[in-house]
């Protein structure tokens, strides 16, 4: 059965391995549905380092929220959830953004995905946060009808050129 948990800086280097997976996924699908896409989204050789860095940044800040799906001691899923600031021209000065959500293949159709993004929710809630961002790729169609049925709605189109 699987076990839905507070993440911890132990949990870190299984984190990776599904961070891994998921890029790789990832990329795959985006790049297969729109290849202008392909070479922007290739990771640096040293990007599993900095995602290592970036995390334990984020919890040891308490910045950032780790989230994770167990299953005999091993992880299938996590959810990296942050509280970022807004730029200062608006009134909303602080949002929730789940950063990064993941789920083996093998688990998935499970509720695992909503039931991280309702920790997430008690965790933004508990920091006074009201609003709570989450990012897709346009060429995420199953990702993107998920969200929508959570409630997201369509915030801001970010466009890309290359030049």
């Amino acid at each position: 059965m699987v076990k839905i948990r507070i993440g911890t800086l132990k949990d870190i280097s299984q984190i990776i391995g599904l961070w891994k997976d998921f890029m790789e996924e990832h990329d795959q699908d985006v790049a297969k549905r729109n290849k202008l896409l392909k070479e922007q989204i290739i990771k640096s050789k040293t990007g599993a380092s900095k995602f290592r860095t970036h995390i334990i940044e984020l919890l040891k800040t308490k910045k950032g929220r780790l989230i994770v799906a167990e299953e005999n001691g091993i992880l299938v899923g996590y959810n990296l959830a942050q509280i970022k600031k807004e730029i200062p021209v608006f009134k909303l000065k602080r949002f929730g953004l789940i950063a990064d959500l993941y789920v083996q293949k093998e688990f998935r159709g499970q509720g695992i995905a909503t039931q991280f993004k309702d920790e997430a929710v008690k965790w933004f809630k508990r920091n006074k946060i009201k609003y709570m961002s989450i990012t897709v790729y346009p060429d995420n169609p199953h990702a993107y009808k998920i969200y929508q049925k959570w409630g997201f709605s369509d915030y801001k189109i970010n466009m890309r050129k290359k030049i």
